[in-house]
């Protein structure tokens, strides 16, 4: 994905890809941004990144290391009171002040950054955002600091002599990490849950207006000595995993693989702005679950104790329904066929293909030789011409269009698969049934004197096949799943074939 993501930003930005700071314009206060959260089932992961590498590069820190797949790792474990569980109550009530308290770090085991962080929700009729904010704290002295061994300015006592940052900067940095110290030793909290999960981020380098990011391998474990295990014991986390996913060291009653993958979309808009026309296509795309106010610290909690957590999130329930819909024709990625690779054997070679949809997936407005209708030297016949020079053939009296009752079956089936089960077993035992009784009617059919059509030379079938340079090319009308295909009426046809031998 991070060299597909190269080719695409060279093209897109025709050989000069843009460069700088990945954090630029974070700063501003005269934005407004705004995050949402979505569930992204396991099989269109692949198909939304490629969406997204579209508009936006994959966000690469350190483009001089060679890729690894830890680099992506993040976990973080998160405290809280195990008898009062205060700080999850305050979380997900969402009531003013509510705290949340990690320490998180990139990377692998070995990494020595930690980031002591406090995330504190602000009611809206308090004027204020809910803000984040946090300090980096070397691995080796994270214990002394959490049961107050090493005071505040000890830890700040080297930035102090680097002058790296203002007085004021670091004043407020003491001054968080003194409230942070404050409330882990008076309130008790100890390590709850741990989450892990791997990070791809989309963002152009400078420019922080909209940021994505896609959480996938989604692992919440238990991180507290209790029910006789200790599990961390007297450290900050436990040390008998890393970032070694799917940790199947574990006992199942230790840790939650979440089902789906992550997306978060934030924007930074100026007010009264619109987002990108494609931010909106794609999360109301078939791609993506809206799921509001999620969170992975939540959610792990809620299903690592479910003997001790008594209020659940909203979006439980929705964990038992398959959050798959119905593909949207006109988003997503599509392999545009070439008129020449087309043939008059392939019968369903682009049914999944409508011109909408190929236009999508060309990126502007293809002509007909791009979508494979057709092919012509000179002067090009129209659609009426085109369809009434092809006669009506076999034994089909409406060639171009499926059956309504094969529209009905094949509609019904598909939906039934998505459900699946007994329901399934049922519709396709209906559907063998209903074929079985189609292919009897076609065999009385045959045998009855009737007049017959005169027969042509192969393989001009169903559809419209056009000649060109001796070769003929073929596409099939299919109406999008949900709609049904009607068929034209015989003086229609008849009026269709006049036009075009005038």
């Amino acid at each position: 994905m991070v060299k597909l993501s190269k080719l695409y930003d060279l093209v897109r930005t025709k050989g000069n890809p843009v460069k700088g700071d990945a954090s630029a314009g974070g700063t501003q206060q005269n934005f407004v941004r705004q995050t949402t959260k979505y569930w992204v089932h396991r099989d269109n992961i692949t198909e939304l990144k490629l969406v997204i590498l579209k508009h936006l590069p994959v966000l690469v820190f350190n483009a001089s290391k060679e890729f690894e797949e830890k680099d992506t790792a993040i976990s973080s474990i998160y405290y809280d009171n195990t008898d009062t569980w205060e700080l999850y109550q305050g979380r997900l009530k969402k009531t003013e002040g509510a705290e949340a308290i990690r320490l998180r770090w990139y990377g692998g085991m070995e990494s020595d950054q930690i980031f002591v962080e406090r995330k504190t929700h602000r009611e809206d009729w308090t004027g204020e955002k809910s803000v984040k904010a946090r300090f980096v704290l070397k691995e080796k002295n994270v214990n002394a600091y959490l049961d107050g061994r090493m005071t505040v300015e000890q830890i700040f006592d080297k930035m102090r002599k680097e002058g790296k940052k203002s007085p004021a900067e670091i004043d407020d940095l003491e001054q968080l990490a003194r409230e942070i110290q404050y409330r882990v030793i008076t309130r008790r909290l100890v390590p709850v849950t741990r989450t892990f999960y791997h990070r791809t981020a989309f963002q152009l380098p400078g420019d922080a207006r909209v940021r994505i990011s896609l959480d996938t391998e989604l692992t919440m474990i238990r991180e507290d000595n209790m029910d006789g295990r200790r599990r961390a014991g007297n450290n900050w986390r436990r040390m008998d995993i890393g970032v070694d996913f799917p940790f199947s060291q574990l006992p199942p009653e230790d840790i939650d693989r979440f089902p789906y993958a992550v997306l978060e979309v934030k924007l930074q808009t100026q007010a009264g702005q619109e987002p990108p026309q494609w931010i909106r296509d794609l999360t109301s795309s078939h791609l993506v679950e809206a799921v509001p106010k999620f969170s992975k610290f939540i959610h792990g909690t809620a299903t690592l104790f479910p003997t001790r957590i008594n209020l659940l999130p909203f979006w439980f329930p929705q964990m038992g329904v398959d959050i798959r819909k119905p593909a949207t024709r006109q988003f997503g990625i599509h392999r545009p066929l070439a008129s020449t690779s087309m043939s008059a054997n392939d019968d369903d070679s682009d049914d999944d293909e409508s011109p909408s949809s190929q236009e999508s997936a060309l990126g502007g407005h293809p002509s007909e030789h791009e979508n494979g209708l057709f092919e012509t030297n000179g002067n090009e016949l129209d659609i009426e011409e085109r369809i009434a020079a092809q006669p009506l053939l076999g034994d089909e009296d409406y060639p171009l269009y499926d059956s309504d009752d094969e529209s009905v079956y094949s509609d019904e089936l598909e939906e039934a698969r998505r459900i699946g089960g007994a329901y399934y077993a049922q519709q396709l035992a209906k559907h063998y049934l209903y074929q079985t009784g189609h292919a009897v009617a076609q065999g009385l059919m045959a045998i009855i004197p009737r007049p017959r059509p005169t027969s042509l030379p192969p393989p001009e079938q169903r559809g419209i096949a056009v000649l060109s340079n001796h070769q003929r090319t073929l596409q099939r009308f299919q109406a999008p799943p949900g709609k049904r295909k009607s068929a034209p009426h015989h003086a229609c046809i008849a009026q269709t074939n006049l036009l075009g031998k005038n």
